[in-house]
């Protein structure tokens, strides 16, 4: 929305997210751009549920993968029920680390790595840090909990109704 409006010469609103990017279409660019990126991504539809959290920074993307956090679904489980019998493209393991240059296609994570335990330490405080920032709903465990029984009731209806 920034960019947008910085292009229609418009007044962009205070505490609206994000920065324009209009300085970068020019020839000069923009040399002080930000050197992480965030992303999060929660569902596409009621099967396709995988809530996730990512930053780039730099050439490594770490992922974290908000339903297979142990801590908080024991064994992939909420109570009696495997997540993965309701969202069988569950990514996993919850925290995964890539060096996109040598791995583009994320192929091979480097978070089991003690090598980069520092670097993975960093990353997480960042995202979390942003997390707090943008008021992500799921970092209340009862929302995350609520949503995530949301969908596998959905699934399950779905599933009856085709029987």
């Amino acid at each position: 929305m920034p960019t947008l409006l910085s292009v229609a010469r418009a007044p962009v609103p205070g505490g609206l997210p994000g920065r324009s990017l209009r300085n970068l279409l020019s020839p000069a660019g923009d040399p002080e751009w930000r050197d992480r990126l965030f992303a999060e991504f929660t569902s596409h539809g009621i099967e396709n549920f995988a809530p996730q959290r990512t930053i780039r920074r730099g050439d490594y993307k770490l992922m974290v993968s908000l339903l297979m956090d142990a801590t908080l679904f024991p064994e992939g489980r909420l109570g009696e029920q495997s997540l993965a019998d309701y969202f069988p493209g569950l990514p996993g393991p919850h925290i995964r680390l890539y060096n996109l240059s040598n791995d583009p296609f994320e192929q091979a994570s480097l978070a089991e790595d003690p090598v980069y335990s520092e670097l993975i330490e960093e990353l997480l405080a960042e995202l979390e840090e942003w997390r707090v920032e943008t008021n992500d709903p799921l970092l209340d465990v009862d929302a995350l909990f609520e949503l995530t029984q949301w969908h596998i009731d959905a699934v399950t209806a779905v599933q009856f109704q085709k029987q």
